[in-house]
């Protein structure tokens, strides 16, 4: 660990695994597809509990650097983005099922259940983006208003694009929740983002910064 105290760093990695999460639904939304090394990253938040760090909770969260160079570009600029609007609706809804004890519940009994049948079926089968769509649908879509995703209608019509699509949001939220619980907050993003950019520069994930390119 460097100079960045364990909390920071934590914010960080949830904010990237929230950006990371949002370039899948974009991806699916606009192109139908989304490696599946990704999924395969972020998937496993759901599934584990009470882990030390929020790093802890992904796989090969060196990957998770994709979404610290996206959440770096979209705060030193202006220009608005998808994938910034899928966050911010991110963290709205993990607010708003914090403040709402019965479907937090129906979301933790769902996970739960759902932590039963990996084993059996593997952590990227079918059965289990479908699990994890149907948890999403009947907790955290209830929360607060629905997140809007924008794409082509010919994937956003095919149930396993819908299914990813709302495994990845699910995934976006709880990385939200991890964020909230380690001190994130709107006041943050609203009026510290040139710290929040400072520790991400700083913040050793394990691959180094790349400046995109202007779209």
């Amino acid at each position: 660990m460097s100079r960045i105290r364990q909390e920071q760093a934590d914010q960080i990695w949830a904010l990237s695994a929230m950006f990371f999460a949002a370039e899948g639904v974009t991806a699916l939304a606009e192109k139908g597809q989304w490696a599946e090394e990704n999924f395969a990253v972020l998937l496993p938040s759901l599934a584990r509990m009470n882990c030390e760090t929020v790093r802890d909770y992904y796989d090969c969260p060196e990957r998770l650097a994709k979404g610290r160079d996206d959440l770096l570009h979209y705060f030193s600029h202006t220009q608005p983005d998808r994938r910034l609007a899928y966050v911010l609706q991110m963290m709205r809804v993990a607010r708003r099922l914090q403040g709402n004890a019965e479907l937090l519940n129906v979301l933790l009994k769902g996970l739960q259940e759902t932590r039963g049948y990996i084993p059996h079926f593997g952590m990227l089968h079918e059965n289990i983006f479908a699990r994890y769509s149907a948890i999403y649908q009947d907790s955290a879509s209830q929360a607060a208003k629905r997140i809007q995703v924008f794409g082509q209608a010919n994937y956003l019509r095919q149930t396993e694009v819908v299914n990813r699509v709302r495994t990845l949001l699910l995934c976006g939220v709880r990385a939200a929740a991890l964020w909230q619980a380690n001190g994130g907050s709107r006041w943050q993003l609203m009026f510290g983002r040139g710290g929040i950019i400072a520790l991400a520069k700083e913040l050793d994930m394990g691959a180094p910064y790349q400046e995109k390119e202007e779209y």
